[in-house]
């Protein structure tokens, strides 16, 4: 992965890189699988795959170390409680 493409990285959130590492996880296994195959070319893919996840892999961890924290859906507001605006009135025997 060049580094221009790990700027880009920097900027996504922690969900984000995680999607995209279970992306080249796929790929590497698919990589992996025509490797054994011999059915790649390109032998060196595989290595670039795995330090692709790991460069990935460290961004993450520094962003968790850094305090930001995984997307987490925004609470529900509470329904307000509906009061009636009409006063009971009180007779006085």
């Amino acid at each position: 992965m060049k580094r221009q493409d790990l700027i880009k990285y920097h900027e996504l959130g922690v969900a984000d890189i995680r999607t995209e590492i279970g992306k080249l996880e796929i790929s590497l296994g698919e990589t992996r699988l025509k490797l054994s195959q011999g059915q790649l070319k390109n032998v060196h893919l595989v290595k670039n795959l795995r330090l692709s996840i790991a460069q990935l892999q460290t961004i993450a961890w520094q962003k968790i170390l850094a305090g930001e924290v995984m997307a987490k859906p925004k609470p529900k507001p509470k329904p307000k409680k509906l009061t009636s605006k009409k006063v009971a009135k009180t007779t006085k025997e």
